[in-house]
C-alpha cells in the first residue's frame, strides 16, 4: 500500500458518489485503513454490476460506468507504475471472462486496457 494508491482511490470514490458508501464498509472492515487492491476489487464488482444492468439500456448510469472506464484507462496511461499495477492487478483481473455473463464489459474498456486485457486473459 502507498500514499498515491490510497490516494487514488479515496479519488474515485469522490468522482463517483455510489463508491463512497463502499469505501466506508470497506475502512470499517479493515479497522479504518484503505487497501487499496483490495477496494479496486469491490469497484470492478461495482463496474460489473452497473454493466450487467444497463447492458441493453443508455441511461445515466451506463454514462457513469463509461466516465469510470475512462478514467481508469487515463490512470494506467499517465499515472505510473503504482496505479498501472492497482488497476491491472485489482480492477482488470476482477473482470469476468468474455465468455461469462457481464463478460462484454472488456469491450467498454479503453484501448490500453484492452491491451492489458489479452495478457490477462
Amino acid at each position: 500500500m502507498s500514499t498515491r494508491t490510497v490516494r487514488f482511490v479515496e479519488l474515485l470514490s469522490v468522482k463517483f458518489p455510489p463508491l463512497m458508501s463502499i469505501l466506508a464498509e470497506h475502512r470499517e472492515d479493515n479497522l479504518n485503513e484503505i487497501l487499496p487492491h483490495v477496494f479496486m476489487a469491490d469497484v470492478a464488482r461495482w463496474a460489473i454490476e452497473l454493466f450487467v444492468a444497463t447492458e441493453n439500456k443508455n441511461d445515466e448510469r451506463r454514462s457513469e460506468l463509461l466516465r469510470l472506464l475512462e478514467l481508469l484507462e487515463d490512470a494506467y496511461e499517465r499515472e505510473g507504475p503504482e496505479i498501472v499495477e492497482l488497476v491491472s492487478a485489482s480492477f482488470l483481473e476482477h473482470l469476468p471472462r468474455p465468455e461469462e455473463a457481464g463478460g462484454r464489459i472488456r469491450d467498454l474498456v479503453g484501448q490500453r486496457l484492452k491491451e492489458q486485457l489479452q495478457v490477462i486473459g
